[in-house]
């Protein structure tokens, strides 16, 4: 019997990683009770896997991250007040 090979079509896929709640959560500097929250609001797109745990794509997570505003654009000078310590208001003893 001649050995035959087999002709298969290689199909290119999209490299893509998938990371647990733990490791999803280190990702984005969050809490994974924060994750799970956020998930849970629709905030960032997860899938259960057949064993219950929940799995996040890099995609999903880098969309989420790159839809936060950016710190400068949330902070105005119209809602902006510095803090003021009350030691401030305090005379001086001499």
């Amino acid at each position: 019997m001649e050995n035959q090979l087999k002709r298969i079509e290689i199909l290119e896929v999209h490299e893509q990683f998938y990371f647990k709640v733990s490791a999803a959560a280190t990702y984005l500097g969050i809490s994974a009770a924060t994750l799970r929250k956020y998930t849970d609001q629709g905030l960032i797109g997860g899938r259960r896997l057949p064993n219950g745990d929940r799995s996040y794509s890099r995609d999903s997570l880098d969309s989420f991250w790159n839809s936060l505003p950016d710190a400068l654009d949330a902070v105005s000078e119209k809602n902006y007040t510095p803090y003021q310590s009350d030691l401030s208001l305090t005379p001086r003893k001499e």
